[in-house]
């Protein structure tokens, strides 16, 4: 299995990609006729930068914690779950989002 450090790298290079097709693709510039982005498309475009913001703060904690072999193992089981979410492209931002928020509470909880 992949160490946690490539695991993460692999997840956030995935979601910044989806980001910014889902702001390609959902988000276009302001028109006269369309002054205003869809509602539902900037939450999501919100939610998968803070995924983002939590996949950095979770490779900060790892990075600062000690070597634990059973808290690795946890990490690595789950964030190979997580990658799995982003394989075919655009990854649902909510479970994701639940998911990793549960990861940083795990990490902080130890």
């Amino acid at each position: 299995m992949a160490s946690s450090a490539e695991l993460l790298a692999l997840l956030r290079d995935r979601l910044n990609r989806s980001e910014l097709e889902w702001r390609r693709t959902r988000l276009p510039p302001p028109t006269r006729a369309n002054p205003l982005p869809d509602p539902d498309a900037v939450r999501l475009a919100r939610m998968l930068e803070e995924c983002g913001r939590k996949i950095d703060r979770i490779a900060g904690q790892l990075r600062t914690r000690p070597a634990d072999a059973a808290t690795e193992n946890t990490v690595q089981t789950h964030l190979a779950f997580l990658v799995s979410l982003t394989e075919t492209g655009m990854p649902d931002a909510e479970p994701l989002f639940a998911s990793l928020r549960h990861l940083e509470t795990l990490l902080a909880d130890r």
